[in-house]
């Protein structure tokens, strides 16, 4: 019984407590104004707000909590609220009323101060029926009793910079009874004895801003009770869904979630998970309805309407920017004609510069060309006396060369005679150079063929020596004869081909043409530099980077795939080339200095 008397004491405690704060509510952020007053109006529109929570379902006489709401605004910065809230627990039902008055204060461009005050009275009511006959003669339940109604108020402060806001609010701005749970006693808490702290901020995102993401922090301050935090996170998708999630101290995680239509009614609901102590879980069900055009206010925060807000001018300001924009195309006007007034005198003034400088021209021609005249008059006198003089020595050489003819005539006749004499030497003196010169060149032809068969077995002493030389080589280096040099036809295929896996090593020669020292990968050996060059085209054609050069040892044309200064480079290159069918008779040169 002992038990049982306290477990309705502890929920009688409760509910007188809580009553007088409507604001224990898991989606406290769809209607800010119950938490503090001062958000009455920051709807800009009228706003009405249904709650129902169901607490720790399963419990017997487990909270029950209704709460209904509306506010609106002025154009004046005025705002007004009112609050309906019940709360049944247990035995007690306490219904409370309240009506709140506040004002927005502009600050500056975005940033406002909104102020808010409520006062009402609160009604508890108890179904004593419920507890027996045995405790109807408590004289302490008897005190309960009659303490069954009391005024209630609240007053809040609020600051806000756009997409963002901190506040402050005082629950209990009268004095409020609440029950000692050690000696069953009523005490009073003051309306400094519990404050709320609350901020949050609006962040959008995505394009055209469809989505945002809104936190929500809210600490509650108590003196006499004790202290509490809480925070929630939302996600706006579209700005018709929204989902999210809250923690409350003591009461455990919420999930959180509903839908918006036309930006004017929102349903949400949300869930809190059964904690350790009472192992049941809570269900609370919110209804959001606008009516009304929204006003045109200086500042505007609604969950409902959540999209960005699009920033319109007044019509004083429309004014002012036409106003202005006429000002600046008068001014426009002005410099453009102070311009064109200005570009004219000065093309007027290069016209007229343009006509002094044409008559000074004309001036300086006309004096030019009278002096021109003058030139050419002198310049016909002298040429009229030049063709007067070159006239007379012409006439003069005529004489001259008249009286000299005879003498040329004489002369010419003298030299013929002269030049036919020493013509007759010449020839004469030709004719003993030629039969010297025919004697010599037979005698050089002769000494020549000699030397050519001197040469000729000097060749072929040489050829033999060097074939011996290759011989013994190719004995020493195990260097195989057989076919080794390639055959191919004038289509450029093989008709024969060499392979080892020894080592095949030749010494470098002088040769223009000459192989390096290093190792190279060889497809095939011709004794012809047409056939090695043939046979490196054709293969070019085909896709491979084929080169070909000389040994002076072994007198043949190599035609190689890789070269490298690394033998086991060149082996590992000449086992891939074996695997096509093309190279399967590949094989590694080294060539020594």
């Amino acid at each position: 019984m002992i038990r049982k008397a306290f477990f309705i004491f502890l929920f009688f405690s409760y509910s007188i407590v809580s009553a007088q704060e409507s604001s224990n509510f898991t989606q406290f952020y769809m209607n800010p104004y119950r938490i503090n007053p001062s958000y009455a109006g920051i709807e800009a529109r009228g706003a009405m707000f249904l709650t129902y929570r169901k607490q720790w379902v399963g419990i017997e006489g487990a909270p029950t909590i209704m709460n209904f709401s509306f506010h609106n605004a002025s154009k004046a910065n005025a705002n007004f609220g009112i609050n309906v809230n019940n709360d049944a627990i247990g035995i007690v039902n306490s219904t409370s009323f309240s009506f709140t008055l506040g004002y927005t204060l502009p600050v500056s461009k975005n940033k406002y101060v909104r102020f808010g005050i409520s006062a009402g009275a609160a009604m508890n009511t108890f179904d004593v029926d419920k507890l027996g006959n045995a405790y109807l003669s408590d004289p302490d339940l008897e005190r309960l009793l009659s303490n069954n109604f009391n005024m209630i108020g609240d007053v809040g402060l609020s600051y806000h910079n756009k997409f963002f806001a901190i506040g402050v609010a005082a629950p209990n701005v009268f004095s409020s009874s609440y029950d000692s749970l050690s000696s069953f006693a009523v005490g009073n808490i003051s309306a400094a004895d519990k404050l709320i702290f609350h901020s949050n901020y609006r962040y959008y995102f995505g394009y055209e801003d469809q989505f945002a993401i809104e936190p929500h922090v809210i600490y509650r301050l108590r003196n006499k009770l004790p202290s509490q935090y809480e925070a929630a996170l939302i996600f706006h998708m579209n700005h018709a869904f929204w989902i999210g999630g809250s923690y409350k101290q003591n009461f455990g995680l919420s999930g959180v979630g509903g839908i918006k239509i036309n930006a004017l009614f929102a349903l949400g609901y949300s869930y809190s998970i059964a904690n350790s102590e009472l192992n049941s879980p809570s269900h609370e069900v919110q209804i959001n309805m606008l009516f009304g055009k929204k006003k045109r206010l200086k500042h505007v925060y609604s969950f409902t309407d959540s999209k960005k807000p699009i920033v319109r001018k007044t019509r004083r300001q429309l004014l002012a920017e036409q106003h202005k924009a006429e000002r600046e195309r008068i001014e426009a006007e002005k410099v453009a004609a102070a311009k064109a007034a200005i570009a004219q005198a000065e093309e007027e003034k290069q016209k007229r510069l343009a006509e002094e400088q044409a008559e000074v021209a004309r001036i300086a021609q006309e004096q030019k060309e009278a002096e021109v005249r003058q030139q050419q008059t002198e310049a016909q006198k002298q040429q009229q006396e030049e063709v007067a003089r070159i006239a007379q020595e012409q006439k003069e050489a005529e004489v001259r060369q008249q009286q000299t003819e005879a003498q040329k005539q004489q002369q010419e006749e003298v030299a013929r005679i002269a030049q036919e004499q020493k013509e007759a030497e010449v020839r004469q003196q030709q004719t003993e150079a030629q039969r010297q010169q025919q004697a010599e060149v037979a005698r050089i032809a002769q000494e020549q063929k000699e030397a050519d068969i001197r040469q000729q077995k000097e060749n072929e002493r040489q050829l033999q020596e060097a074939e011996t030389s290759r011989v013994a080589k190719q004995q020493e280096t195990k260097l195989p004869t057989q076919m080794h040099e390639t055959k191919i036809d004038d289509k450029g295929n093989v008709e024969s081909a060499f392979t080892t896996n020894e080592k095949i090593a030749v010494k470098q020669g002088g040769h223009f043409l000459e192989l390096t020292s290093g190792e190279y990968v060889v497809i095939g050996a011709f004794s012809e530099f047409e056939h090695a060059e043939l046979y490196s085209d054709r293969l070019f054609e085909k896709g491979y980077k084929t080169r070909f050069g000389y040994i002076s040892q072994t007198k043949l044309w190599y035609v190689y795939l890789h070269e490298s200064q690394d033998i086991e480079v060149a082996r590992r290159e000449r086992d891939k080339y074996r695997k096509l069918n093309l190279f399967k008779s590949v094989w590694v040169l080294t060539v020594e200095q």
